[in-house]
């Protein structure tokens, strides 16, 4: 289970102080979120915008580190820690211990700290943001704590090479994230399959049938607005180690009839746009190169899937240009390769 950084609780006047492992003492807010809340930020000027940048890219990623926070939004680890800290006793973030099995495992520290989305957060980016916050604020789910991280940990390592590409070609690189993506199954008729579910309150609803819901989903654009060419297009599976080679086939079978439907789409709208790369972060060097072979013998025509080990990942200077991705078609399995060659030729680093 993952440690939770309040453990002791004691009520001090309008204050909670809370007590971490080591005993070093945090002042909090009081937990209880309202519009009271609301007025004594607004009032006393907490919240900067790079502040709501990180709760949507919470959101978004489910959870980060203190150093992977510190790499996206400062110049610095230790000022994205002093950060995170104020916005920890705001309560717009809450926080918790590395689960120590995911942390032996991606070789983590397990005292390493965990951010995620805060009950206050929440709320902040409702009221005032005008962000709406998919279903109710929730504690960290321990079981997906190192699969979250590994997906956080390459949209990091792109951030960066972003920024880096920024001063290199002189246009501004646009990064728009989305988490858990669903394809829903479609009937006879193409329309989204339903089906009658008695909910715990016993009234029944109907739900749509997820046919796949993908980790994450990320665009990069080149240029301002939402009109520049894509750079990037691309799904993310992050991969812990824990499914046999016949089960990730089936994964990748769902990935065909999720190409295939958006293929139709496509047709319908009368647009062309391919379908988006299928990136897996993995564990280790051999589980890649086994992955990569599961793939080329599963997918189908016309899908590309890319596979990165957690330690390249960790190392690598430039994630799209480096030779250090598998790079997998129907039939066809290559390692060594950058992610967008015809990008590391401009820059000069393939010929």
């Amino acid at each position: 289970m993952v440690a939770t950084i309040d453990s002791r609780v004691e009520s001090g006047g309008k204050q909670r102080i809370s007590a971490t492992r080591a005993g070093k003492r945090a002042r909090r807010w009081m937990d209880k979120i309202d519009q009271r809340y609301l007025a004594r930020i607004i009032d006393e000027g907490r919240m900067t915008k790079r502040d709501e940048a990180i709760l949507e890219w919470l959101v978004a990623v489910r959870c980060a580190t203190a150093e992977q926070i510190g790499r996206a939004f400062f110049s610095g680890v230790a000022t994205g820690k002093n950060r995170l800290t104020k916005l920890y006793r705001m309560r717009m973030v809450e926080r918790a211990y590395f689960p120590p099995e995911d942390a032996e495992l991606l070789g983590v520290s397990p005292y390493t700290l965990v951010y995620y989305l805060g009950r206050g957060g929440k709320f902040w980016l409702q009221e005032i943001v005008g962000r709406r916050v998919a279903g109710s604020w929730q504690v960290l789910s321990p079981h997906r704590v190192g699969h979250d991280l590994m997906s956080t940990e390459l949209v990091v390592a792109l951030q960066e090479e972003l920024r880096r590409l920024d001063e290199q070609i002189g246009s501004v690189m646009n990064l728009r994230l989305e988490s858990e993506v669903p394809f829903w199954r479609l009937d006879e008729r193409g329309e989204p399959e339903v089906r009658r579910v008695k909910r715990n309150d016993g009234k029944v609803v109907a739900e749509r049938v997820a046919l796949l819901r993908s980790d994450m989903r990320l665009e990069v654009r080149v240029g301002e607005g939402e009109g520049g060419p894509v750079l990037l297009s691309a799904f993310v599976e992050a991969d812990m180690g824990n499914m046999t080679g016949s089960q990730f086939a089936e994964k990748v079978a769902l990935y065909n009839e999720a190409a295939a439907m958006w293929r139709r789409r496509e047709t319908r709208k009368g647009e062309g746009r391919a379908f988006p790369v299928v990136l897996v972060v993995t564990t280790g060097a051999i589980r890649a190169r086994n992955l990569a072979r599961v793939i080329g013998e599963a997918v189908d025509e016309g899908i590309l899937w890319a596979v990165i080990d957690w330690e390249r990942l960790r190392s690598v200077e430039r994630l799209l240009v480096d030779p250090v991705w598998w790079k997998v078609v129907k039939g066809q399995v290559v390692s060594e390769r950058p992610l967008l060659p015809s990008l590391a030729k401009k820059l000069g680093v393939m010929e």
